[in-house]
């Protein structure tokens, strides 16, 4: 299977057919070729560090980098998603100026994958989880601990850092999260989904 490491963002990506051949980065569109092919050894380790803008694009971005990990698909599903609401956070909550940055950092190799997102704002406490699951924002928290094995927020003079592991099979998450997991999930590809337009009854004649 062909894998290429981008010489521009260091992302690892790889194509699903094996007659397939990559030419630009999932990440960032840089070009890819002969000198950017990439023989992955079983058990090899390979990190993932990128400093997003602070825009609303940042989110977007960070799905689309994690993507393009040489990861289990349903790995890259969870990470995507996590990393989203928490990069989200850090754009609503961390009041970033328009030349700051959000730090992703995925650090991956058996057993587990760790991802970090690092922002400069003034930093905050583990909020306790909402009552109501179903309300609409606030959960990005939630959902992580619901989809990871561990989290943590580590909070200093240089900034916010929201962290949290899992295994590299995201299937194999220990049994207290297997139900919780899955319904979180669901919920949050609920949310994400756009809502239907509400059509007007129309007037009798």
């Amino acid at each position: 299977m062909p894998y290429h490491r981008c010489p521009a963002c260091s992302v690892t990506s790889y194509c699903a057919a094996t007659h397939a051949t990559a030419r630009v980065c999932a990440s960032c569109a840089a070009p890819l070729g002969e000198a950017t092919k990439l023989f992955v050894a079983p058990g090899a380790t390979h990190n993932l560090r990128r400093a997003l803008r602070a825009r609303p694009q940042a989110a977007a971005e960070a799905r689309q980098a994690v993507r393009s990990l040489a990861l289990p698909e349903a790995t890259r599903q969870t990470l995507a998603l996590i990393v989203s609401e928490l990069v989200t956070n850090s754009i609503l909550h961390a009041d970033l100026t328009a030349g700051d940055t959000v730090d992703m950092h995925v650090e991956h190799g058996a057993p587990q994958v760790r991802l970090t997102v690092h922002d400069s704002g003034p930093g905050f406490a583990p909020p306790s989880a909402s009552p109501d699951t179903l309300e609409i924002g606030g959960q990005g928290l939630v959902i992580t601990a619901a989809l990871s094995d561990s989290w943590g927020v580590d909070c200093d003079d240089d900034g916010c850092s929201v962290w949290c592991e899992m295994p590299v099979d995201a299937t194999a998450l220990t049994s207290e999260h297997d139900v919780t997991g899955a319904y979180v999930r669901e919920l949050a590809l609920e949310m994400a989904r756009p809502a239907a337009p509400i059509k007007t009854p129309q007037a009798a004649t």
